[in-house]
């Protein structure tokens, strides 16, 4: 189940009061933990909301070069919204039946 909470409260930044998102209540065994130090920068963060909002369709493209945030960005939102992060290294190569077995 989910419950419905403020995005500022969420992810400790200025937004909107009516701004919300929504936090999965319980922990499953593959959700990553919190960094406390991590800071959103807050258009990235926009934009990964919005697409689990589903405003961008089923998939969600995030490019930069090697070190500048892009995995940290997802384990980040995942962390604070309970959900489940499963990594799967792009050098190897599967094929999508693959991937679906690993879990």
């Amino acid at each position: 189940s989910r419950v419905t909470k403020k995005v500022s409260e969420v992810f400790d930044i200025s937004a909107q009061a009516h701004v919300t998102v929504e936090v999965n209540v319980e922990r499953g065994p593959h959700v990553p933990q919190i960094d406390p130090t991590y800071t959103f920068d807050p258009k990235q963060l926009k934009k990964v909301l919005q697409w689990l909002d589903g405003r961008f369709g089923k998939n969600l493209l995030l490019t930069g070069p090697t070190g500048c945030g892009k995995s940290s960005l997802v384990e980040q939102v995942a962390a604070r919204l309970n959900r489940e992060v499963y990594r799967v290294r792009s050098e190897e190569r599967r094929v999508g039946k693959e991937c679906r077995s690993r879990w």
